[in-house]
């Protein structure tokens, strides 16, 4: 699945805890849970797939900040896009 090759991708970067930025780029997601953005895939990441991630990295690395990119409110359906885009901003602040 999506979140073990992102994990096996940045395994040996994740070996050393280190401050780290992390930016979430919402283009990224299926078109189905981010109709609202300049270039979402039918085959992208969902944000189950996210959630296992973003544990994994919240667990290795000192993230200080979060950004989340590329929301397009014009393009988004029933604010599906901004809603996901706060349910990431809600993750990262919970722990």
């Amino acid at each position: 699945s999506a979140d073990i090759t992102i994990l096996k991708f940045l395994e040996p970067w994740l070996a050393k805890r280190r401050i780290t930025f992390l930016s979430v780029d919402i283009d990224a997601f299926k078109t189905s849970e981010a109709p609202g953005c300049s270039q979402s895939w039918p085959q992208g990441l969902s944000l189950r797939d996210l959630y296992k991630v973003f544990e994994t990295l919240k667990a290795r690395l000192d993230i200080r900040a979060l950004g989340i990119y590329e929301v397009y409110p014009p393009l988004d359906v029933a604010d599906m896009t901004s809603k996901l885009a706060a349910q990431i901003a809600y993750q990262f602040l919970i722990e």
